[in-house]
Order: C-alpha cells, then structure tokens, then sequence
C-alpha cells in the first residue's frame, strides 16, 4: 500500500485499512477504506462520500468509525458503502 493507511481488521481473507484524509500535514479523518489481499498482493480500494473523523475499529465484517460528537458510522469493508450512522449518548 502507497501512503499511510490504519489497519481496522480483516475481511474475507484480506487486511482491511482506513485511508486518511489529510489537510495539509494534519490528519482530517478518514476517506476511504482499502483492502489488500496477502495471497496475491492485489490492493482495491473504495472512497467514502465524504469524510469521517473519528476512531476507527471493525467488528462482524464491518468497519466503524466513531466520532467525537457520538455519531457511530458503519461501512461494508468490500465496498467502503456506508450501512448506517447513529448518534449516541
């Protein structure tokens, strides 16, 4: 993988990873998700709508992103779609 990436997890054999956004130098959140498969080397990747900050994580095949104002988003590893976003707390 080009560039800096944060690993999340795996999914279906390959190593998923957050793309971040940068402003500048500063890391603005993340734009995408990307995904590397080990046996073959094959790097995809797939582009949010938009942004998201936040911390990152992935659970039962679905990559998280946690905001600071509660706002919990899920997005489907393979194709960096978002499932839904919910506002907590």
């Amino acid at each position: 993988v080009e560039g800096p990436a944060v690993p999340v997890g795996d999914a279906d054999g390959s190593l998923v990873l957050l793309s971040p956004h940068y402003e500048g130098t500063a890391r603005a959140g993340y734009d995408g998700v990307v995904r590397v498969d080990p046996a073959s080397g094959k790097v995809t990747r797939s582009r949010f709508g938009q942004v998201y900050d936040g911390t990152p994580g992935m659970a039962d095949g679905t990559v998280y992103v946690s905001g600071q104002t509660g706002r919990v988003t899920a997005f489907d590893p393979a194709t960096g779609r978002k499932k839904w976003a919910r506002q907590t707390g």
